[in-house]
């Protein structure tokens, strides 16, 4: 072992990295929310920052009338009368085939990527299994092109809103916050992940996406939603967030260190 790269947790997607901006805001569901001594402690340590800082992306909704999302409207119904393409609900109650069309898309779309490391099917029904219980089928979106599924885009009900309230259920009278807090309505959703097939990158198919998802997200009713996380230097995803009045309101950092095995 020569070099030792973090923190990440044994989920590769789940709360990686150390806050470096953003503290004033609580964090997404599967974002960590690191103390702010953390950045001198790494440093102190010898360790270097890895590549670029990573990036949460906020929208807040608004209304309707918002022109940002008027125009993305109109953006995604040129898109529509032009190609062919369909959108579709996950079929959660076939998850586990779900997970096989889902593993296709993220070895095809992250390919590109410097140093990427193809999922296997396991890793990703690990992924995704544990958030069944919270998913719902109408912000997990499909898009099709003559029956290939071609992009992906998932939003889940962002839970921090309700964990943060339970104090961890480390104590008994905490269970009766939590009994009382199931009722409460999530005012916000998380989308953790946007693929698209790398052939398919200029066909506006993630304008396409986005489009869908705040159409669904305010006939929820939420009123805000968390694009975490991406890196820095990946443009693409901060500009198609522009397009709809997304801001980065949290930025992250994964370090790396050189080390000597004895």
């Amino acid at each position: 072992m020569t070099v030792l790269t973090g923190p990440f947790n044994l989920d590769y997607e789940d709360s990686y990295g150390i806050l470096l901006e953003g503290r004033d805001q609580s964090p997404a569901i599967m974002c960590g929310h690191t103390p702010e001594y953390y950045v001198d402690l790494m440093e102190s340590a010898g360790f270097k920052a890895y590549r670029s800082a990573n990036i949460a992306i906020r929208v807040d909704l608004g209304s309707k009338e918002n022109p940002n999302i008027a125009k993305l409207r109109k953006l995604a119904d040129r898109i529509k009368r032009k190609n062919n393409f369909s959108i579709r609900n996950a079929d959660l109650k076939n998850w586990e085939r779900e997970c096989e069309v889902i593993l296709e898309l993220l070895n095809g779309s992250l390919k590109v990527l410097p140093d990427f490391i193809p999922y296997n099917i396991h890793d990703v029904r690990e992924m995704i299994k544990p958030l069944l219980g919270i998913a719902d089928p109408n912000l997990i979106l499909f898009v099709e092109h003559n029956r290939k599924t071609v992009g992906w885009l998932p939003a889940i009900p962002n839970m921090n809103e309700i964990l943060i309230l339970l104090n961890g259920l480390r104590c008994p009278w905490d269970y009766f916050k939590y009994f009382a807090a199931r009722t409460r309505k999530v005012q916000s959703a998380s989308i953790k992940s946007i693929l698209v097939l790398p052939e398919y990158f200029k066909s506006g198919v993630a304008l396409l996406l986005m489009d869908e998802m705040v159409q669904r997200l305010y006939s929820s009713s939420y009123k805000w939603v968390d694009l975490s996380l991406t890196s820095i230097d990946n443009p693409e995803t901060p500009k198609l967030a522009a397009k709809f009045g997304g801001r980065i309101y949290k930025k992250y950092m994964v370090y790396t260190k050189e080390i000597r095995s004895s």
